[in-house]
């Protein structure tokens, strides 16, 4: 059997031997070293997903500047109440990947996922929002068949990126984001030759100090940043009208600086 290296895992000697509050406060340490070393090897990758970010703030500023136009529409209230939690959780999936913990943030992408999709389809379908304010229960089907219906005759721009990203991203999240042996494995040690040793038992906790594997997550991070704006864009029409033709625009863009980013990734690997 090869070498498994890793700081922390189930099988080392320092996990069994060591007080468990001196190795929380070991792993604490090691995560908070790691954020500041991928924020600096990944600056570049950081600054196009903080760019996202930023644009999607800047819509939700502009509907709440505009709040008057939406605040007595349960449709646009359901929709800018789903933005809202969305942005939460696009922040704490950047938190979470540069602290070294890329296979815990597919969970948090599907948060954003669910709820910007919604927020989409409570604008298209008031019945839905007052479903929503109903407290009743609203199955992600339900949502697809809105959204279908919606870009069923939209097929360039941003609305070809967004059906195309909105079939890989539920595609990924039915695999990935469960409880099931395929993300057992992310963590799971392998030997030096890439064989897996006892999936979900030789246990890698921590961060994962992988630059590489880190430039990825935050790549799959700007996607979903940029997915949710074009589901934000479709209330931003609504709601200012004309005000929000330049974001698409710049959504186009945010795809287009993905793209490339994804292929230096690649290379690199």
């Amino acid at each position: 059997m090869g070498e498994v290296k890793h700081k922390y895992w189930s099988g080392a000697s320092e996990f069994i031997n060591i007080d468990a509050k001196r190795l929380l406060s070991d792993m604490l340490d090691y995560d908070n070293n790691n954020r500041q070393e991928i924020s600096i090897k990944c600056q570049e990758a950081l600054y196009l997903l903080d760019k996202a970010i930023a644009l999607f703030i800047s819509v939700l500023q502009k509907l709440y500047e505009d709040k008057s136009r939406w605040e007595s529409a349960s449709n646009s209230r359901a929709a800018v109440a789903m933005a809202n939690s969305a942005l939460n959780y696009h922040l704490l999936a950047r938190h979470t990947v540069i602290l070294g913990y890329p296979s815990e943030t597919e969970p948090l992408f599907r948060a954003c996922f669910e709820r910007m999709t919604r927020c989409a389809a409570f604008q298209l379908d008031e019945t839905l929002a007052e479903k929503f304010w109903a407290g009743k229960e609203i199955k992600q089907r339900q949502i697809r068949d809105i959204l279908s219906k919606h870009f069923e005759d939209k097929v360039e721009g941003i609305n070809k990126i967004a059906q195309e990203v909105m079939k890989d991203t539920y595609k990924r999240h039915s695999e990935v984001s469960h409880p099931n042996l395929q993300t057992l494995r992310f963590r799971t040690l392998k030997t030096s030759n890439n064989t897996e040793i006892h999936t979900g038992i030789d246990f890698s906790y921590g961060s994962e100090p992988s630059s590489t594997v880190t430039l990825l997550e935050i790549s799959h991070c700007i996607t979903h940043v940029t997915f949710s704006l074009t589901m934000i864009e479709i209330l931003s029409k609504a709601i200012l009208g004309s005000r929000g033709n330049v974001l698409e625009r710049k959504i186009q863009s945010l795809f287009k600086e993905d793209d490339a980013l994804f292929a230096k990734i690649l290379k690199m690997q």
